[in-house]
């Protein structure tokens, strides 16, 4: 697994760095959600995870763009991957997600 060590708010996106590479090869890169550790996450594809916060799901909803790139954590520079542009439905899934979690915690 792979889990974004950098976020980077941009004007029209959300620019997400993992060390290593998403690779594009289909159209679409089917997203997931998990649970790792008590922490909740933005699964892209099968390796790379977001971790989910507040101010995450304000960006997303606000942008809907993720531009992935990865790079090695001490080098200087980053190779741009690809984008990905979230749909209502994929935000609205991770919204309920997201508070469907919560109820489970506090019960």
């Amino acid at each position: 697994m792979h889990i974004a060590y950098k976020y980077l708010k941009l004007e029209d996106g959300i620019l997400l760095i993992f060390e290593a590479p998403l690779l594009f090869d289909k159209q679409d890169v089917p997203l997931g959600y998990t649970n790792f550790e008590g922490n909740k996450y933005l699964k892209l594809g099968e390796q790379h995870w977001i971790e989910i916060a507040p101010h995450i799901i304000k960006w997303l909803v606000e942008s809907k763009k993720l531009y992935i790139a990865s790079s090695d954590i001490f080098s200087k520079q980053i190779d741009f991957n690809g984008t990905i542009t979230l749909t209502d439905i994929s935000i609205g899934k991770l919204v309920a997600y997201m508070e469907m979690e919560d109820a489970v915690l506090l019960s």
